[in-house]
């Protein structure tokens, strides 16, 4: 694929590099995974890479038959100028053009391929760290010119599935779409059944981290951080009570927070601890910021609390102006909700290997 329109911090990602944190590398990865497992889930695959973007969508010339999903953040998109909506599984012919729009919700929006995109491993991932600049298309987010290497054996046998099996969009000589797309259930949902995974002619263009209420989609469950009892109790009172709004310095680092500021502590030397996504700091003008993808491994600042990996994704989704405020739930409570995220994707592989083994 070549890079007509870069978008905004386009790039390369996966789920990222495990096991590097005890040398200060960071995990990185896409900044909401859950939409990027969601996306590999619909094309019957999982822990392939994917174009990462932020706000402002891509513009790609597809260079070989290709079969595409994206999700994410709800981005207009348009193959040759068919509207494409979000999980919908396309397979799409050589020489056409793949655009996004801007994000209407929601900040990242995951363009994954059939066999994903064949850049080099290193330390065993795909991902761009743009902090350190390895990984991906060379350490950078993605610009106009680039070519995107894929799979394309793989993508080309995808194709063949669909041209079969798909359902022939007329405004675009070979273009297949499939009869089925990811179900809103799912994208708005944690508490769905196998049997409404998937749907017959419908299109969803919602983020996945959000939900119906909108106070519930600004809401961000933690656990107390270790630093949590050194503020006072009125303080303490005060944070939980509080509206934050996104600040537009947010990134794929983290998520800044402007609110009222804590008081911090008077006469207490902080030493560096660690950290990782989901940690939530107290910086020293007293403003939180929740920690993402790709966050330092330590940190001197208090950590008040740890969002649950569960909303890791919510938050990553949070752009800015977007009010949030914070909920404490049990370490219990934590495990139950990451449980029942990893039961909501098992079945949606479930579904889609069903839908793929009956020829659908």
């Amino acid at each position: 694929m070549k890079i007509v329109r870069a978008g905004f911090l386009s790039s390369i990602q996966d789920e990222g590099r495990i096991g590097y944190r005890k040398i200060g590398l960071s995990p990185g990865g896409a900044a909401d995974g859950d939409a990027l497992r969601l996306a590999n889930a619909c094309l019957g695959q999982s822990g392939e890479s994917a174009l990462e973007m932020g706000l402002v969508g891509a513009a790609l010339e597809v260079r070989h038959k290709s079969v595409l999903v994206h999700m994410g953040a709800g981005m207009r998109a348009s193959i040759d100028g068919w509207p494409w909506p979000s999980g919908k599984v396309v397979a799409v012919p050589p020489g056409v053009t793949v655009t996004f729009g801007t994000a209407e919700r929601g900040v990242w929006a995951y363009l994954a391929v059939a066999g994903g995109f064949a850049v080099p491993e290193m330390l065993a991932s795909q991902s761009t760290d743009l902090r350190t600049a390895f990984g991906g298309m060379g350490g950078r987010a993605v610009r106009a010119g680039d070519e995107l290497p894929t799979r394309f054996d793989l993508g080309d046998k995808a194709y063949r599935h669909w041209a079969r099996h798909g359902r022939p969009v007329h405004a675009v000589p070979g273009l297949y779409e499939a009869t089925w797309s990811l179900s809103s259930t799912v994208c708005l949902s944690l508490q769905t059944t196998s049997d409404s995974l998937l749907s017959d002619n419908f299109s969803v263009d919602e983020t996945h981290t959000g939900e119906k209420s909108e106070d519930a989609a600004r809401e961000l469950r933690f656990l107390r951080g270790p630093e949590w009892d050194i503020f006072s109790q009125t303080e303490r009172i005060g944070w939980l009570r509080q509206r934050f709004l996104v600040s537009a310095d947010s990134n794929r680092i983290g998520l800044r927070l402007q609110g009222q500021p804590l008081c911090l502590p008077h006469g207490r030397d902080m030493r560096s601890n660690p950290v990782a996504p989901g940690t939530v700091q107290i910086s020293g003008d007293g403003q939180p910021m929740v920690l993402l993808a790709d966050c330092q491994t330590v940190g001197g600042y208090p950590r008040i609390a740890h969002v649950c990996t569960a909303d890791l994704g919510r938050a990553a989704q949070c752009r800015p102006g977007t009010s949030v405020r914070f909920r404490e739930i049990s370490r219990a409570t934590a495990a139950s909700l990451l449980q029942e995220r990893q039961r909501m994707f098992h079945q949606v592989q479930w579904a889609v290997r069903s839908k793929y083994a009956r020829g659908e």
